[in-house]
């Protein structure tokens, strides 16, 4: 936690002394019109030519709006092992070896050094699906459309009353800084980085609580468990953890086991809900999902 901590604070701390590109907007609703989420790389290795399914697969990994652009953080990069000459890409297949091809390879975005692997697997169309999108991320998805200030996000241990326990802090304690926490007044100048009248933004704030034994939401669980370098080491690994996300899918960082406490949960929600004391996003903490 400590790390987590001094993190946020550096991150703060550098902020604040540029103020020319502060901003009354709160953190959330900044990062919801104006932060890009970082893109995550699937690599898919494979020998044979693709079948049509098998390209249809790779296509709806890249789905695209109707204006024609890209729609998710999502980079599919296929790779024919056969001639593939890459040292870069012949060092990560090398890395995640495996006899079935074609085979799919998911780095995150690199954030606390090299991007590292949240999901590995049989390239088929319900892995491909699974990797894309789930039940809990398009809960997020249109709750943080609808104009909630932040999701949470409770990756249960898979203890039921350590979990309950501390899903019950978690919701109290949202539940009391709807009524206490006040929105920033948005400044005259600031206007033009809303879509939104001043009026319409709210203090809401809701949690989705998800099973690591959940096949649908596997690679969700992965991609939390990767937003910092120590979540997969014990005793941090074992123990519930909860993710406020925000924006188009940032998750601010993790708090863990007896972290998962009411003035932590405030310090976070405080910040979020503040206004956005550095614009640029690679300025701030989080990590896309």
């Amino acid at each position: 936690m400590r790390l987590r901590t001094i993190a946020t604070a550096t991150l703060i701390v550098v902020a604040t002394t540029s103020l020319a590109i502060a901003c009354s907007v709160p953190v959330f609703r900044y990062a919801l019109e104006h932060w890009r989420p970082d893109p995550y790389v699937v690599f898919v290795f494979h020998s044979d030519d693709f079948t049509k399914e098998q390209q249809a697969v790779v296509d709806s990994m890249q789905p695209k709006g109707v204006n024609g652009n890209p729609v998710a953080n999502v980079l599919v990069k296929v790779i024919d092992v056969d001639a593939d000459s890459d040292p870069i890409t012949q060092q990560i297949r090398h890395d995640r070896q495996s006899e079935k091809l074609p085979w799919m390879v998911v780095l995150s975005p690199p954030k606390w050094g090299p991007a590292q692997t949240t999901w590995q697997g049989e390239f088929t169309a319900d892995n491909a699906a699974m990797v894309m999108d789930s039940p809990a991320r398009a809960q997020i998805s249109q709750k943080l459309i609808d104009g909630e200030s932040v999701v949470w996000v409770f990756l249960e241990c898979g203890r039921k009353e350590e979990d309950d326990n501390a899903f019950n802090v978690l919701t109290t304690e949202l539940k009391k800084l709807e009524t206490t926490i006040k929105l920033p007044e948005i400044e005259e100048e600031d206007l033009g980085d809303l879509s939104v009248t001043p009026d319409a933004l709210k203090v809401v704030f809701s949690a989705i609580r998800i099973s690591r034994d959940d096949e649908k939401e596997r690679a969700l669980a992965e991609m939390l468990l990767r937003i910092e370098p120590d979540l997969l080491e014990e005793p941090q690994v074992s123990q519930p953890m909860a993710f406020p996300v925000f924006g188009r899918g940032r998750a601010l960082y993790a708090l863990v086991g007896k972290g998962i406490a009411p003035d932590v949960i405030e310090e976070a929600s405080v910040f979020l809900t503040g206004g956005c004391q550095c614009t640029v996003k690679a300025e701030n903490p989080g990590v896309d999902l």
